[in-house]
């Protein structure tokens, strides 16, 4: 008597990978550190240097005067972006190198083409509810109202979270050690903020806006803007 094999099902590679994405929030999630990081960060700088300033008006050099909410808010989801798609990027995937996790990943049959896009689709998915209530926050309290031009934000917003999630694969490489990796990574990301003017005003004219200009955050704070412009 003859006994029929079950054929192997094979997944789709689409299927496997949002079954990484899951695992991959799941892992987030449950690290306290990395959350605390990539979602609150932002919410806590934009209480510290905006609740204070919610009704000033402020100029970037020129004659033209704007509200201070139109500086903070797009500033803040620019950072955001760079947090869940630059640092949090960065530090996982050095962590991940440094103690073995990617090559025994690489072992498995998951292509790294999944490897990789399970950590960028989490990082994206950890974005969007920090930019959604960042931009409700802003309309609340800062009445700086919903983007005019959502098309040509979240154009922006992707191109960024493109360049951010290149540069923080990129960066990795440069951490030797996995302990160093949130202060090697969050340092200059912290500095390149301040001097981009993601927290306050900071005129294209100075000695700090030349030398910010020379990044992509404070073409990427310009251009989140102009989406509420």
């Amino acid at each position: 008597m003859s006994t029929a094999i079950a054929p192997k099902t094979v997944n789709s590679p689409v299927a496997v990978l949002l079954s990484e994405i899951k695992y991959e929030q799941k892992s987030y999630w449950r690290n306290f550190r990395g959350a605390f990081f990539t979602f609150l960060f932002p919410l806590i700088f934009l209480c510290a240097f905006g609740l204070g300033r919610r009704n000033d008006v402020v100029s970037l050099g020129g004659p033209v005067k704007i509200p201070f909410g139109l500086i903070i808010i797009p500033g803040i989801l620019a950072f955001a972006l760079t947090q869940a798609c630059y640092t949090n990027l960065a530090i996982v995937l050095s962590i991940r190198r440094q103690t073995g996790q990617l090559m025994r990943r690489r072992a498995t049959p998951v292509p790294p083409v999944v490897l990789m896009g399970d950590m960028i689709g989490s990082s994206l998915l950890v974005a969007m509810p920090l930019i959604i209530i960042t931009t409700g926050f802003g309309a609340a309290v800062f009445h700086t109202g919903f983007p005019h031009h959502v098309g040509w934000l979240l154009l922006a917003l992707v191109l960024g979270a493109v360049c951010f999630c290149s540069l923080g694969i990129a960066v990795q490489r440069l951490v030797e050690d996995a302990d160093s990796a949130p202060p090697l990574i969050n340092l200059p990301l912290m500095i390149l903020s301040f001097i981009s003017g993601n927290f306050f005003e900071v005129t294209t004219t100075g000695t700090t806006g030349k030398i910010a200009s020379y990044f992509p955050l404070v073409h990427l704070n310009n251009i989140v803007r102009a989406g509420f412009a």
